[in-house]
């Protein structure tokens, strides 16, 4: 009996306990950001195929947290994230040169008068994201991990052959 009990209490904090953290960002969370009546018209439109109310609680942040957006190029995700962790935390939006230029008219819209919340934009290149060790709560990359590694194919009829050179490994490392 008493074996029982105990693995009924572990089973039920195990499975129970995470929606216990009040302080956890969850869906009604990101969903009051996404509600805010200052977001950028692009932004809200993009909602519906981003479902970040779905994507930004499986980071697991809290209020206070530092979480960087890799690759978010206009900021879309970064402006949500910095609503999120609040006056506390801090999104950081990084992009390497390509990423930068080729969100820049988003990335105009959403830093030229207006106020995106705790935004600090990183522009790097490189492996190396200069981000400190031990100073980030979370990260996120979305849309744009296929950009670092591309192995040229074309269908041959019955299967994806390679073509050409491999890659330049060396400048795969330049973009991460």
């Amino acid at each position: 009996m008493k074996f029982k009990i105990h693995s009924t209490l572990f089973a039920f904090f195990i499975l129970i306990a995470p929606s216990l953290d009040a302080s956890a960002i969850d869906e009604s969370v990101v969903r009051a950001a996404m509600d805010r009546p200052d977001r950028l018209a692009d932004d809200v439109a993009r909602d519906g195929r981003s479902k970040p109310e779905v994507v930004i609680p499986l980071l697991n942040l809290e209020p206070g947290d530092r979480v960087v957006d890799i690759f978010g190029s206009g900021g879309y995700y970064s402006e949500l994230l910095a609503t999120v962790v609040g006056d506390a935390g801090e999104a950081v939006l990084h992009n390497n040169p390509g990423f930068e230029a080729w969100g820049i008219n988003g990335l105009t819209d959403r830093f030229d008068g207006r106020d995106p919340g705790n935004i600090i934009r990183h522009t790097r290149s490189g492996i190396n994201l200069d981000l400190g060790e031990g100073t980030i709560d979370a990260a996120l990359i979305v849309m744009a991990f296929h950009d670092l590694y591309v192995v040229p194919t074309r269908y041959d009829g019955e299967r994806y052959v390679p073509v050409g050179n491999p890659a330049n490994v060396a400048y795969f490392l330049e973009q991460v």
